[in-house]
């Protein structure tokens, strides 16, 4: 026992007189810097707040005070035909607007009324602009604030109120009133499409999907019934307007075109989002009727043509009308796409095959700038994102004036004695 712990002593020894290493490495450590410390908090003085209600969903929203003070050639464009086709469009759109916020209301969906209510003010603002650019910015202020009142009469006579309309037909038919477009003109126009509105209002109170869409769409052709003197009228007051002329045949085939393809883009709209929502016989109904918007495009091309062009085009305007009813289901939506892109194509084809004056390719790219939209709004629907939906319908129906304005340049063009005033030139002397 003694020899071990001698030897454990002489190994601790040893150790403790071990040589230190002959070069050592001291890398610097970071200087730590204490965090100071907290201060003593300073209490928050909490000032009790009486509970305010529950805000109600607004069906209005908050619109801008005025309408923008813009110059009418970006507004309506820089030709009596730009402005008159420009408010073509306005009034189509805002019929088809005004016609979903009372089908909206009459079935209590508020979410989709509060989708629609910003595009209405939207479109009120456009064309409360467009007057006011020729009229000035109170006029334009007097007319938006009676226009906006007129989707909420509408809903009022829905439901079985007694709206005040007269009240708000007055100023809007003042402020339209303009050189040989008289207010009592405009106010005789402005009671005929009222009286269109109530028969469309009707109709749903019937729950009658196919008397319903028939009324849409004499709703819809009411549009030129004030575009039409209402442009001439302005062009007469806008010495820019170049050529400043709103009639003629040129600018006939132009409107057809243009109204035929904003009406079957809206109709198609509707039915995609009658289907979303699962309202399955007005989607019928709708398409329907979006197919008979397509057999009077059909009649306007085959006009032009002399040939059944126009009828191909219809078959396919069909076809993509059933797409994006398909696509807001979700029945097999990447085939939809693919079905759109593919008759947009052919449409295409028949278009440019028939007039050498269209090169091949053009009106796919342009027609594409108003399908995208449009099928976007089909999923917006399908997600019931309406104020989205609603927009993309909007964001269609604009792109779709420029391949109608495209068509009817190369249908002019290439038959100039159908379209044109040609003057017979004189002889020399």
């Amino acid at each position: 026992m003694r020899r071990v712990l001698a030897l454990v002593t002489l190994a601790l020894s040893t150790a403790c007189q071990a040589p230190a290493p002959a070069a050592r490495i001291a890398t610097p450590l970071p200087t730590f810097t204490p965090a100071p410390e907290s201060p003593t908090p300073v209490p928050v003085l909490v000032q009790a707040v009486a509970p305010q209600p529950a805000p109600q969903p607004a069906v209005k929203p908050q619109a801008a005070p005025s309408p923008a003070s813009l110059p009418l050639s970006l507004l309506a464009g820089r030709s009596g035909a730009d402005l008159r086709v420009s408010l073509d469009v306005l009034l189509d759109e805002n019929a088809f607007l005004a016609a979903m916020t009372v089908e909206s209301a009459s079935a209590a969906r508020l979410d989709e009324q509060i989708g629609l209510a910003s595009m209405l003010d939207e479109n009120a603002v456009t064309l409360a602009g467009i007057v006011g650019a020729v009229k000035g910015p109170s006029t334009a202020q007097t007319l938006l604030e009676a226009w906006r009142e007129q989707p909420n009469d509408l809903v009022s006579y829905v439901q079985g109120q007694s709206p005040n309309t007269e009240a708000h037909i007055g100023p809007i038919a003042e402020s339209l009133a303009t050189g040989d477009f008289s207010q009592a003109a405009a106010s005789d126009v402005l009671h005929r499409r009222l009286r269109a509105e109530e028969a469309f209002a009707d109709s749903v109170r019937t729950n009658d999907s196919v008397r319903t869409a028939q009324q849409l769409a004499d709703l819809l052709a009411t549009s030129d019934e004030l575009a039409r003197p209402l442009s001439s009228a302005m062009a007469a007051r806008v010495p820019d307007l170049l050529p400043a002329n709103t009639e003629g045949a040129d600018i006939d085939v132009r409107l057809h075109l243009t109204n035929g393809l904003t009406a079957w883009t809206l109709l198609t709209a509707n039915a995609a989002e009658a289907a979303a929502d699962g309202r399955s016989a007005d989607a019928q109904a709708l398409t329907a009727l979006a197919g008979s918007t397509a057999e009077a495009l059909a009649a306007e091309m085959n006009s032009a043509f002399s040939s059944t062009v126009g009828s191909e085009i219809a078959d396919r305007l069909r076809a993509e009308t059933a797409a994006y009813v398909s696509a807001a289901t979700g029945t097999n939506r990447p085939q939809a796409a693919a079905d759109i892109d593919r008759l947009r194509s052919e449409i295409d084809s028949v278009l440019s095959g028939a007039n050498p004056l269209l090169p091949p390719g053009l009106l796919n790219q342009q027609l594409r700038a108003s399908d995208q939209p449009l099928l976007t709004a089909a999923d917006a629907f399908a997600a019931r994102d309406f104020a989205s939906g609603f927009a993309r319908v909007h964001e269609s129906v604009r792109q779709t004036q420029k391949p109608a304005e495209t068509l009817a340049l190369a249908i002019v063009d290439r038959y100039p004695a159908r379209y044109l005033v040609l003057t017979t030139p004189s002889p020399s002397p």
